[in-house]
């Protein structure tokens, strides 16, 4: 994967499929319940954009999928920052 100098994360929906170089393709379900402690997976297609991927089942049986163009590693933590500032945006917007 190129590196294309802007980093991005998102969340995505565990309806999408992932490709992997190989040809396989894979549920995201069924991912997080192969890997309790979560995986990182490299390389990888999602709505046809190249990137790495982040899967972990949460506490409440809900998935965390990342997806973005970081070290799969950093997937995690990227978004964790990220979420913060939204939430620090809609607390600004509705408490004025």
């Amino acid at each position: 994967m190129k590196d294309q100098g802007l980093t991005f994360c998102v969340r995505v929906p565990k309806s999408h499929h992932i490709l992997r170089l190989t040809g396989e393709i894979f549920k995201v379900e069924d991912l997080a319940k192969s890997f309790s402690n979560g995986t990182y997976l490299i390389d990888c297609m999602v709505d046809n954009i190249w990137g790495n991927v982040y899967i972990k089942q949460l506490p409440d049986g809900d998935i965390l999928f990342l997806f973005g163009n970081c070290q799969p590693k950093f997937l995690a933590q990227l978004y964790q920052k990220r979420w913060g500032i939204e939430v620090c945006f809609q607390n600004l917007k509705t408490r004025g």
